[in-house]
């Protein structure tokens, strides 16, 4: 799924890159515009990957704490205090 969309953005930003160079002050502003949109459009993959990141990193976390938890439970319960093989 992502793949496909850094393709075509990937498609979009060569085309700028290979019109850029010959372009008129017109041209060259509204290819300034279609930059921001990308630029926008980045920043706003970038923090949606990092709250996807802390997110895992949470759960990964809570899995541990309960794991854990789960585990001193059993140590507990046990007849000889350790953990079951």
């Amino acid at each position: 799924m992502l793949q496909h969309v850094f393709a075509v953005l990937n498609e979009l930003l060569d085309d700028i890159m290979i019109r850029y160079p010959g372009t008129t002050d017109e041209q060259r502003s509204e290819i300034e515009q279609q930059l921001a949109v990308l630029q926008s459009m980045s920043d706003a993959m970038i923090d949606g990957w990092l709250q996807l990141e802390e997110k895992l990193a949470c759960v990964r976390q809570s899995r541990s704490s309960s794991a854990a938890s789960v585990e001193d439970a059993v140590v507990a319960n046990h007849p000889d205090g350790r953990l079951a093989a």
